[in-house]
């Protein structure tokens, strides 16, 4: 059954907006933490949806509009992985306590377990090759990016349509701030480059957008001239 996130958590996505995206290889052996950089391999782990999001798809409509709606756009390989999960994060998604009278009135919640409970927010280290869009960011710089969901013991915890991040993989980020000291972007603004150097959208679900269409096949190289000509407005 999916719910709602946390207010706590989606504060820092506000300015996006969401849903979407179908999960592709991710090493079920990796379990998010920190500094520890990674291979990209093909294995498929077991998905767990935990919630849903509603993201601002207007602005996907064109390439144009998805280059002028977001402040970061990038080329980066992902070389580390952070449980940001806050310690205290099951009692933020918590039913209501039941009345005084009932047996169970007056119980806390089980705080969050690292290593155990499923991870609600990862952070993401990537480190930048190609710098399209951002102020103060130049290639070989090292960005944190937020994404709701990560991985826990080979099982992929992951908004509806919005596959967890791989670590060790290239994408195309179409970023905005999230909180001041992050970055966090929509699935349909996040590109994997594959080994043909072509891009693949995070999943398919989002390939009706106009935006997504154009990009996606594209050669990196191609793909950056096309996001430069339209931010130039061409």
């Amino acid at each position: 059954m999916l719910r709602k996130l946390p207010v706590a958590l989606l504060t820092g996505f506000a300015a996006l907006g969401v849903v979407a995206c179908t999960q592709t290889g991710i090493d079920p052996s990796l379990d998010v933490q920190q500094g520890v950089p990674t291979r990209l391999v093909t294995d498929q782990p077991q998905v767990q949806i935990i919630g849903f999001a509603r993201w601002p798809i207007a602005e996907a409509k064109s390439l144009k509009e998805l280059a002028e709606s977001h402040s970061t756009i990038v080329v980066g390989v992902v070389t580390a992985a952070t449980d940001l999960t806050a310690p205290t994060a099951s009692e933020d998604h918590a039913p209501d306590p039941p009345p005084a009278d009932h047996p169970k009135a007056g119980l806390q919640p089980r705080p969050y377990v690292p290593g155990e409970d499923p991870p609600t927010l990862t952070g993401y280290s990537v480190r930048v090759t190609t710098v399209l869009k951002g102020a103060g960011i130049r290639p070989g710089d090292t960005v944190t990016l937020h994404q709701a969901g990560g991985m826990r013991k080979g099982t992929a915890y992951q908004l509806e349509h919005d596959p967890v991040i791989q670590i060790g993989a290239t994408y195309l980020f179409f970023l905005k701030d999230a909180d001041g000291s992050a970055l966090a972007g929509p699935p349909y603004g996040r590109f994997q480059v594959g080994r043909d150097n072509r891009l693949t959208p995070a999943d398919s679900y989002w390939e009706s957008l106009g935006a997504v269409k154009e990009l996606s096949g594209l050669s990196v190289e191609e793909a950056l001239r096309r996001v430069s000509n339209a931010k130039a407005g061409s």
